[in-house]
């Protein structure tokens, strides 16, 4: 009896070993695909993601990456700060403690639930991933953020996950509701324009009909005159303002002084990286003229470099795809070096390219949600001199740090042909400035005519 109870039980223990067994086998487990960049060989490792909320207004998701040993090999950190609407990316290995990389993103309410280092309104992705970042909302609230590719340009890229065609089109609904708000808001301040405008009418008549019964009452009634007495009403004119014996404030002396540095270090780099466009297609033109009409493929034609009678590795190339084209250094086919890559929507980067992307230089960006911004572009970022019109029709003209601007002005329309000039110095709104504004925004229309 006692064998055949310690049998029975022997069997039921064997039983709920197997079935959690099967249970703990049939958990998903989640790898992360990372690229070495130099030799392109890939690694597959597990990882786990814990997430945490702080104070309410700090989430933070961390992904912990375990060797092929399962011992904990790199930690990736992404932070959002709801309050200050910044997100951090952070790289550390865990062996030797160094963090490897850290990348600052701001956004703000027009960002869209998807965004990459060169755009916050993401509609289209390319495959394989090849950004700095690409992230994405959990939803609109804009708290929970997950993070699914990560690169530092040398040495790795790491794709933890894909986009699914669910948050693509999540984002592209949430975009299409955000260009309707935009709409919406842009019809209501042109209802306040006219509404503005209307009233200043009204003033303007009511002191005149003032102004024409004071002057009857000042009349002498025993002194009559044949002379009439004519009102000329002057109507609006657009703002102007007179620069003679002007003074420009410090702040405007410095804001000019950089645009005529922009303008001569564009010219002086355009100059050398639109050379290569045009060797290159002579090259093309000579050697194998009918790939210029094949542009509907995809195309790299390289011109090796010489030194000493010997080729060297940084040559120059033509490489066209479906997003773009690019003229210039290469290294194993990577952008490296000096180049000007044009975008089918006529954007372009100018500049130097390091691990195939613009590092520093100048962009001239186009993005339908935003605005367009031509100016300095470094660390993917707008920085250094720039000018860039947002979707509300304000010009913003100065210095910018991190796509914020730092000091400058602000050229805002009231109605067709008479503006306002807001000051910024240290990224605050000082107020207006309108004889300096005006003549900042002069100075750079004179330096543009020159260029023609």
């Amino acid at each position: 009896m006692r064998t055949s109870i310690v049998r029975l039980v022997a069997c039921l223990f064997f039983i709920l070993f197997i079935s959690s067994s099967n249970l703990l086998f049939a958990q998903v487990k989640t790898y992360a695909v990372i690229t070495d960049i130099n030799t392109q060989k890939q690694l597959k490792l597990e990882y786990a993601v814990t997430k945490k909320v702080t104070a309410g207004t700090l989430f933070e998701t961390t992904y912990l990456i375990s060797d092929k040993n399962g011992f904990p090999y790199k930690a990736v950190v992404i932070t959002n700060d709801t309050k200050g609407k910044k997100i951090n990316i952070s790289a550390r290995e865990l062996l030797s403690g160094k963090e490897e990389l850290s990348y600052p993103y701001k956004y703000d309410e027009y960002t869209g639930l998807i965004v990459n280092e060169l755009y916050d309104t993401v509609t289209v992705l390319n495959k394989p991933y090849n950004y700095l970042y690409l992230v994405s909302f959990a939803d609109t609230k804009k708290e929970d953020v997950d993070l699914h590719c990560l690169s530092d340009l040398e040495n790795y890229t790491i794709v933890f996950s894909s986009i699914s065609d669910e948050k693509m089109k999540q984002n592209k609904d949430y975009l299409k509701q955000l260009a309707e708000y935009l709409k919406l808001l842009s019809v209501q301040e042109e209802k306040r324009k006219e509404e503005e405008e209307l009233m200043k009418k009204v003033d303007s008549l009511v002191a005149l009909k003032v102004k024409i019964a004071l002057e009857s009452e000042s009349i002498p009634k025993s002194k009559p005159t044949n002379e009439s007495t004519a009102v000329k009403v002057e109507e609006n004119k657009p703002t102007t303002v007179s620069f003679s014996n002007f003074t420009p404030s410090t702040n405007a002396v410095k804001v000019i002084s950089e645009i005529q540095k922009f303008y001569e270090r564009y010219r002086q780099d355009s100059t050398v990286c639109y050379s290569f466009k045009y060797a290159i297609l002579n090259d093309v033109r000579a050697s194998n003229p009918t790939l210029l009409k094949n542009n509907n493929n995809e195309i790299y034609y390289s011109i090796s470099s010489t030194m000493n009678g010997n080729s060297v590795s940084n040559s120059k190339a033509w490489i066209l795809n479906k997003d773009h084209e690019y003229f210039g250094g290469v290294n194993q086919k990577i952008k490296e070096g000096k180049g000007v890559q044009l975008f089918k929507n006529g954007s372009f980067f100018i500049g130097n390219f390091t691990s195939d992307y613009l590092l520093s230089g100048f962009a001239f960006l186009k993005a339908p949600l935003e605005g367009e911004y031509f100016g300095d572009f470094v660390n993917f970022k707008k920085t250094g001199l720039g000018e860039f019109k947002d979707v509300t029709g304000d010009v913003k003209l100065g210095i910018f740090k991190n796509a914020e601007l730092v000091s400058g002005y602000i050229k805002r329309e009231l109605f067709p042909g008479n503006y306002k000039y807001l000051q910024v110095e240290n990224s605050e709104l000082i107020g207006e400035d309108n004889q300096n504004g005006e003549f900042v925004f002069k100075t750079l229309a004179d330096i543009k005519a020159k260029l023609k």
